[in-house]
């Protein structure tokens, strides 16, 4: 007995399952049929003045959307215009920053000949101090 009413329980939910499938099927066909019936009457209903408000209107809300992209556009360029002008000041500052590179290399390439002419200076005095030197050990001997 413990066997048979699980198997009844099965049955049972067996013939919700089909009834419920069956349901939905009845309301699909229905609402397919009614759906037919509609578009019969909406292009019953749709004359041609109805047409044409439904295009203005349409045409209204493009240009209304035209209107408001063109203005979004325009507050874009303004910013890229803002930021090219940063843009241009920057410039201006590594050009400044670039002159004084300049001054700094010229300096530098100043303080470089100096040492250099200090460099021969000092190898010719030692040159010409070594020679004195051996010049009074000649004379000595």
């Amino acid at each position: 007995m413990e066997l048979a009413a699980p198997r009844q329980s099965m049955r049972q939910f067996r013939r919700k399952d089909d009834a419920e499938i069956f349901r939905c099927a009845r309301h699909s066909l229905q609402l397919f049929v009614y759906g037919g019936k509609m578009t019969g009457t909406m292009r019953g209903s749709w004359t041609d003045e109805r047409l044409d408000d439904f295009a203005a209107h349409a045409d209204r809300r493009f240009d209304l959307l035209e209107r408001r992209m063109e203005e979004g556009f325009d507050r874009i360029d303004s910013r890229f215009d803002r930021i090219d002008s940063r843009f241009e000041r920057i410039d201006s500052r590594f050009e400044r920053i670039d002159s004084r590179f300049e001054r700094i290399d010229d300096r530098l390439d100043a303080v470089q000949r100096t040492m250099a002419h200090g460099v021969i200076a000092l190898s010719t005095a030692i040159v010409i101090g070594f020679g004195g030197i051996f010049g009074l050990l000649a004379a000595q001997l």
